[in-house]
């Protein structure tokens, strides 16, 4: 099982800092005598800035390391050829030793596309026979999986379709606004898999000052978030915002970062709108970053017992959200005009506790952009 050197991660991440900057004479002095050392980690690193001047070159180099199985290697070649299904080789071939070699993140999006090909009970069995791993062990648990028996047979690897992305379509409600949901978009797989990613980082919930462009607390949204930056573990997630993208017509890369929302009870987000007001002076600074909000995706990971609708209240829209439900709305016109329908709120939380991915999108590409990049895709 390959673990993540605390050390290297920290003088990686600074590396790629460098890169970003191009401050090159910096980012060798601390990055050549880590490829000298032929640290993981860093040869990875290096097919993520060589795939940033030369694809070819840095695929070239990847293919090499999988076949000399570094770790991570193979896992990081199966995502690459996952996203990029143009490229010929099979990325189940690379998934599989990766998978073979116990890595986590391979583990996990065997467990991911198990279950988004219908085969649940090999999910399990995988899940069942990796319960000495940390993470493994937190999605059994988030996922309310029970198993009586302790010693349970590695199952051999399988190959597995891409999730489909055009099994969903989206039911109408309002054409004012383009109100619109998916139901069963998220399997409870990926509902438990994104609570979990959010669990450890969650912090009270901003909102956008009309005044300054700032975020800042607000009375006006009481619930707690989280911002899911993706990393190289990502997998599920990538493919979940790829999901969204296509069903709505937008580029992914137009998208702002994911979040995660929680209420308990008595939490709520007050009656308010995605776009932002071409009088508002802060609009101006908020809009810097891929111009204005024209669309808004929100997936119900898990809904209140009582209360925690979604309300439109200019509409008499109120949809109480359903397990993986996904429920999508316009902001402003084609001409990029607000539209004063897409009013909504998130109605207080009576009893149990409501889960819900939000993602905006923008007019034009966001810095998001650049995390997609550092992924290779």
């Amino acid at each position: 099982m390959y673990t993540k050197n605390s050390e290297h991660t920290k003088q990686l991440q600074q590396c790629r800092q460098y890169f970003s900057d191009r401050e090159f004479e910096k980012l060798n002095e601390i990055f050549l005598p880590l490829l000298d050392k032929k640290i993981p980690e860093a040869l990875l690193a290096q097919v993520d800035f060589q795939m940033q001047k030369d694809p070819n070159e840095g695929i070239g180099n990847l293919l090499q390391l999988a076949q000399n199985n570094v770790p991570m290697a193979n896992y990081k070649m199966a995502m690459l050829l996952y996203f990029h299904p143009e490229l010929t080789l099979d990325f189940n071939a690379f998934l599989e030793q990766a998978y073979l070699r116990e890595e986590e993140p391979a583990i996990m999006v065997c467990v991911y596309l198990a279950y988004a090909n219908g085969s649940t009970e090999l999910a399990k069995r995988i899940l069942f026979s990796h319960t000495k791993i940390d993470g493994i062990s937190d999605i059994i648990l988030a996922l309310g999986l029970v198993h009586k028996t302790t010693d349970i047979e590695k199952p051999n690897y399988q190959k597995f379709k891409r999730s489909d992305n055009t099994r969903h379509t989206l039911h109408y409600h309002n054409q004012e606004i383009s109100l619109a949901t998916a139901d069963n978009f998220l399997n409870e797989f990926e509902c438990a898999w994104l609570k979990l990613r959010a669990q450890k980082s969650l912090e009270p919930s901003m909102v956008v000052n009309a005044e300054s462009g700032k975020k800042e607390q607000s009375p006006v949204r009481t619930n707690q978030f989280s911002q899911l930056i993706p990393t190289s573990s990502d997998w599920v997630l990538l493919d979940i915002e790829q999901r969204i993208a296509k069903l709505i017509h937008l580029p992914i890369s137009h998208g702002e970062v994911s979040n995660i929302l929680y209420y308990q009870k008595g939490n709520e987000y007050k009656p308010h709108y995605d776009f932002f007001h071409p009088k508002d002076p802060g609009s101006a600074l908020a809009m810097q970053d891929g111009g204005q909000r024209v669309r808004t995706a929100l997936c119900y990971l898990s809904p209140a017992k009582e209360g925690g609708e979604t309300y439109f209240p200019r509409i008499s829209e109120k949809l109480p959200g359903q397990v993986g439900q996904l429920i999508v709305f316009d902001n402003v016109s084609k001409q990029l005009a607000p539209l004063p329908p897409s009013l909504h709120q998130s109605l207080p939380v009576i009893s149990g506790d409501k889960w819900i991915l939000s993602k905006w999108y923008r007019l034009n590409e966001t810095s998001y952009k650049q995390n997609l990049i550092e992924l290779n895709l």
